[in-house]
């Protein structure tokens, strides 16, 4: 998948050029061309998809540890998006007047020519924080195309809407409501409570998922698609709410697969939207490896947040996780996470050690 995107950033680039910006602005649908192809205007402006490119690639760093694909793949296309955020803010931060990224589709495509998408910004934040990382660990020095000083203030600039009153994140800079899945994705996978702590306390993450519950497709549970309720599960298993989360699960399970395959559809109903709907799987698979599994990726660790046995089980296990060349198989009981490690680990590969540290969260 992402060599999919390293082999297509001629493009990218000539798509960024098109729009009047700088650096790599991928498509938001592309064939084997890795030109646009979406047949709808808003998807056009879903500037988050060149965010999520970078930050896939940042977690393959991440994951892998891997210097050499990190300078040779990952840098050409953390330099671009960086750039292209650059670009796409207007200015750089001045005294009392902060960055803006306007005229952008939200993850909630009903909200089209918005300014300050919480989820753009989010990843646009860490695109810019993550190749001024890269940077650093590559020795670049700042020149006209690396100005990775710079992108770490704009990182630090953009802004995150924020409902004082309601002490909960905005959709976009105006929004009163909205279905909300990119400001819960900001909890997941995003991470961004571990960046900015300073807003993202513990109440105003129960608060954003509580208020957009309400808010969700058509007024909330079980409507909506398989996409959606996925990312509360994640969010309330990561806050060590073992119960909330369940009722999330119970809605994905039983609202959207069907079929003598068990296959995964988009919306509720046998025979409504896509019908083989990957996305809706996956969804699935990360309540499972990223909820109760809690798996959570930094730059130098591998963690298990408030890892929780689903409803109804004896125990989850994790086989093959590869992390920085060794391979893990996990086993999570009620009273235990077990770590063993496949064979010996390869020559050059880090020692790997464990610790643990109590949460105040455990469900």
């Amino acid at each position: 998948v992402l060599a999919y995107r390293a082999d297509r950033t001629e493009q990218a680039a000539a798509n960024a050029q098109r729009s009047g910006r700088a650096g790599l602005m991928f498509p938001w649908e592309s064939g084997d061309s890795g030109q646009e192809v979406c047949p709808w205007s808003g998807g056009l402006k879903e500037l988050h998809i060149s965010g999520d490119v970078s930050f896939a690639f940042w977690r393959y760093w991440q994951a892998t540890g891997n210097g050499n694909w990190l300078r040779s793949v990952g840098w050409p296309v953390l330099r671009g998006v960086a750039q292209f955020w650059a670009s796409a803010s207007g200015r750089a931060p001045v005294a009392d007047s902060p960055p803006s990224i306007a005229g952008v589709t939200d993850v909630d495509e009903s909200a089209t020519h918005v300014q300050n998408s919480a989820y753009t910004n989010a990843v646009a934040k860490l695109s810019l924080g993550n190749a001024a990382k890269a940077a650093q660990l590559l020795g670049e020095t700042p020149n006209r195309d690396c100005q990775w000083p710079a992108w770490k203030d704009l990182a630090a600039a953009l802004p995150i809407p924020f409902d004082k009153h309601d002490n909960r994140h905005r959709e976009y800079s105006t929004a009163i409501g909205g279905n909300g899945l990119g400001v819960v994705m900001m909890q997941y996978p995003l991470d961004m409570p571990s960046n900015w702590r300073e807003t993202w306390s513990e109440e105003v993450q129960r608060n954003d998922l509580h208020f957009f519950e309400k808010q969700g497709p058509k007024g909330g549970p079980p409507a909506g698609f398989s996409m959606y309720w996925w990312a509360f599960a994640v969010a309330w298993l990561g806050l060590g709410e073992a119960k909330h989360a369940s009722r999330f699960l119970d809605i994905t399970l039983n609202h959207f697969v069907f079929g003598p395959f068990h296959s995964w559809h988009e919306k509720p109903g046998p025979d409504s939207g896509c019908q083989n709907f990957i996305t809706g799987a996956g969804s699935f698979l990360q309540i499972l490896w990223a909820g109760y599994g809690g798996v959570r990726v930094t730059d130098g660790t591998l963690e298990f947040h408030n890892p929780t046995l689903p409803p109804n089980s004896t125990g989850l296990k994790l086989r093959g996780l590869a992390y920085r060349g060794c391979v893990l198989d996990v086993r999570i009981t009620a009273a235990q996470l077990i770590l063993r490690m496949r064979g010996e680990p390869p020559e050059g590969a880090p020692g790997l050690a464990a610790t643990h540290a109590a949460s105040p969260n455990k469900a």
